[in-house]
């Protein structure tokens, strides 16, 4: 029997349905480094639902066994680039590795380093961004496609997440568009499933209507519709409630045969045409 938060969640995909149309999702994993039980966890849990998951990893801290890993031995998982050494310098209130706070110079020279140790290690993997604490500053975003980044994979900004909170309450609200032009690709997460004051999972019912909201951006024109909605997972801290939950989630979602899971490698035409726009020596692989 479905849960009760989720039918809310039922509810809208069937307006999708019903007017022949298809949502996206995709699961991104953060803070990876080396391999341990919790990533075999999340591989294997990720292979039972066909999931792929966009996985970021720390290039200043990473291991060279989870490289060798990721490289052979774990399809499935997607290797995206987590900041350098996932440092804050930004401060309690603000936490960020390449933030607003810090100055430009400095942040530039670390994402320069984070790129190419994640080259290095994985050549022939166009370079997608992910700002550690979720925040980077207008100026750096500017900058990555200089280093050679194809893409950048953030949170959703707040406008967004306050009109997602605000159509996810109500039957009508006039469409806005709320994209823009960017100096480079995105695909964000969008919907995280832990509560970080708490320290374990979020509540079912509080993902619940940020899926309804995400969802009815993309229906109601405020969000391109084929923009896919990221679920985001950290499995270095997850507890039982946390596994919980995404099973909850993958559960639920794969048993609808009207949304799609994408592979982030389905988009890698167009991120290595990124790439190479930006750094032409990038072309070759």
């Amino acid at each position: 029997m479905l849960a009760p938060d989720l039918q809310r969640v039922e509810a809208e995909l069937d307006l999708w349905r019903a007017a022949g149309t298809e949502p996206l999702f995709w699961l991104r994993d953060d803070d990876a480094c080396a391999i341990t039980k919790e990533l075999e966890r999340l591989w294997s849990v990720a292979r039972r639902y066909d999931v792929d998951v966009a996985l970021a990893v720390i290039p200043g801290l990473i291991e060279r066994d989870l490289v060798g890993y990721l490289r052979t031995d774990a399809p499935g998982f997607f290797p995206m680039c987590h900041g350098w050494k996932h440092i804050d310098h930004g401060g309690p209130r603000e936490p960020g590795e390449f933030g607003a706070s810090r100055p430009l110079a400095r942040a530039r020279e670390d994402a320069l380093r984070a790129f190419e140790t994640f080259r290095e290690h994985f050549p022939e993997i166009p370079a997608v961004f992910v700002p550690p604490f979720g925040r980077i500053s207008e100026a750096m975003i500017a900058a990555l496609p200089g280093i050679g980044f194809a893409a950048l994979s953030g949170g959703q900004r707040p406008i967004e997440r306050r009109a997602a909170r605000l159509v996810g309450r109500l039957a009508w609200a006039p469409a806005l568009n709320l994209t823009r032009p960017q100096p480079l690709p995105r695909i964000d997460a969008h919907i995280d499933l832990i509560d970080w004051r708490a320290q374990s999972a979020e509540d079912v019912g509080a993902v619940a209507d940020r899926l309804v909201g995400q969802l009815r951006l993309r229906r109601k024109g405020f969000v391109a519709m084929r923009s896919p909605i990221g679920l985001l997972t950290h499995h270095r801290v997850h507890d039982e409630k946390i596994w919980q939950l995404l099973e909850t989630l993958l559960d639920f979602l794969a048993r609808r045969r009207d949304i799609t899971f994408i592979a982030v490698a389905s988009t890698l035409p167009s991120l290595r045409r990124a790439a190479a726009a930006a750094d032409p020596s990038l072309a070759a692989h």
